[in-house]
């Protein structure tokens, strides 16, 4: 045996493994890929996201990360982060005394007015009236 023969095995396994891995699993790569990307629109949801840069960092190009996104969480990125701005759009109303402009600016609606209307879309009920309700 040469002298950094136990190194060079250790090497050669490592990269076995990782290529193992790469290959074998293409499927769980993509699951634990759109854990992260939901994880990081769900932390980032009232910024400006850049949906392509995210599929680029995936690796995929921008039409294959939508198919992909789409596919895996049922939604396309762009209405994922719609809906998280909506979800806490009603927690904010449910548990503040914060107003609707407000609520609308810090999910990242660009105008209160679009808020309300995406808010009246998705719950059927205008926020204030939401927040009547659930206050």
């Amino acid at each position: 045996q040469n002298e950094n023969y136990s190194e060079l095995i250790s090497h050669m396994l490592a990269e076995i493994i990782l290529l193992f891995e790469r290959y074998s699993s293409p499927a769980e790569q993509t699951v634990k890929s759109l854990d992260y990307i939901s994880s990081y629109i769900s932390e980032y949801y009232n910024q400006t996201i850049d949906f392509n840069q995210l599929a680029k960092l995936s690796g995929y190009s921008p039409d294959h990360f939508r198919h992909v996104f789409s596919k895996g969480k049922g939604v396309s990125p762009k209405q994922f982060q719609i809906n998280k701005r909506l979800e806490k759009s009603a927690e904010f109303l449910s548990g503040s005394k914060k107003s609707c402009t407000e609520i609308a600016y810090l999910c990242g609606f660009s105008s209160s007015a679009q808020f309300s209307k995406m808010f009246s879309d998705k719950y059927g009920i205008s926020p204030n009236r939401f927040r009547r309700k659930n206050q």
